[in-house]
């Protein structure tokens, strides 16, 4: 009996200095991790941290972190896209964040939490991962969430401030998650959005207005403005973009070429409905072309004293525009499947 006690409490002794290791371990990593994020933070132009999936990796595995990590998903593929305004926005972003470490430098509360991004083209694994369905993404990665180095992590909903276009963001948004997720002060955002919010921009707008109101003041009194070929110009420019779809090209967005996977070549033509800018740009010449030459008859012709000669050019205007018809309507019925027939 004495000898199995004493083989228990041997265990047990053993098994308490594991876990001191382990813990002593675990401490120390995550005072390294916490120095290196100092570490990058400061040497960041934006006070912003950008990671891979190595880096991401590194700073969220494990039972627990002495920080909160706020992530922001960004894409340099969609950066362009005016819907997303992932430059904006991620400005913002990096604007609080330096906004919340020039706060709690050299207080107790420094390093508490870090400002990172990930760019999905560097961090596809990590973006799945969180599963991301959406851009811009911000959340952040609470210190007591367990997270492992490989599988999904189970991201609480309210860790989760924006996961898609539709969401605002705005510097009182960001520090309003802050502080509530965390209870730390992002620091004083009013002096950020009146930064933001330029000074100047009332003053610009008087200078703007000045300037274009002198601006239409002499082009109103202007002579050219009195010819009726710039207004006669100016319809047939409106006809020309009415006509190639250019409502249509803003609205949905068309690409002004597209590109075909297969052949792995720029498309310009694409059977069906839809259609590319260039394609509506295109036809929409074609159209103003064959006006022209319609509206020749009744401008150009009579003009002409000699009858033969206004002969053979109204055959050759009427030859002009058959040709140009043949196109159009010879496009039409490859786009539709619906061919056009004449009865004269």
């Amino acid at each position: 009996m004495g000898s199995l006690m004493a083989k228990y409490l041997l265990e047990m002794k053993l098994f308490g200095a594991q876990s001191c290791t382990v813990l002593a371990q675990s401490s120390e990593d995550n005072t390294a991790r916490s120095a290196e994020l100092m570490e990058l933070q400061r040497n960041s132009k934006n006070g912003v941290i950008t990671l891979d999936n190595g880096a991401f990796v590194r700073y969220t595995s494990g039972k627990n972190r002495p920080y909160s990590l706020f992530i922001f998903g960004d894409s340099r593929q969609f950066r362009k896209q005016s819907k997303l305004e992932l430059e904006t926005r991620f400005e913002t972003f990096a604007s609080v964040a330096r906004s919340f470490a020039s706060h709690h430098s050299n207080k107790s509360t420094e390093g508490k939490a870090f400002f990172a991004r990930m760019f999905f083209e560097d961090a596809r694994e990590s973006f799945g991962r969180l599963g991301v369905k959406g851009l811009p993404y911000v959340a952040r990665i609470p210190p007591a969430l367990t997270i492992s180095p490989n599988g999904g992590i189970s991201m609480p909903k309210d860790e989760i401030m924006a996961g898609g276009v539709s969401t605002g963001i705005d510097p009182k948004d960001i520090g309003g998650f802050i502080e509530d997720r965390t209870g730390l002060s992002p620091g004083d955002l009013s002096v950020l959005t009146a930064t933001t919010r330029s000074r100047f921009i009332p003053l610009f707008t008087l200078m703007f207005l000045t300037g274009a109101s002198f601006i239409g003041y002499n082009l109103y009194y202007a002579r050219f403005m009195r010819s009726p070929s710039l207004y006669a110009a100016g319809a047939i420019a409106i006809f020309w973009f009415a006509t190639s779809g250019g409502m249509y090209n803003i609205i949905r967005g068309a690409p002004f070429i597209g590109y075909d996977p297969r052949t792995r070549s720029s498309v310009i033509f694409t059977s069906g409905s839809g259609q590319m800018g260039a394609e509506g740009f295109i036809m929409g010449t074609f159209y103003v072309v064959f006006a022209l030459l319609i509206a020749s008859f009744t401008k150009l012709l009579p003009t002409v004293k000699e009858e033969s000669e206004r002969r053979v050019r109204g055959w050759a205007i009427l030859g002009a525009a058959s040709v140009v018809l043949r196109v159009v309507l010879g496009y039409h019925a490859w786009k539709s499947h619906i061919n056009s027939f004449f009865y004269f």
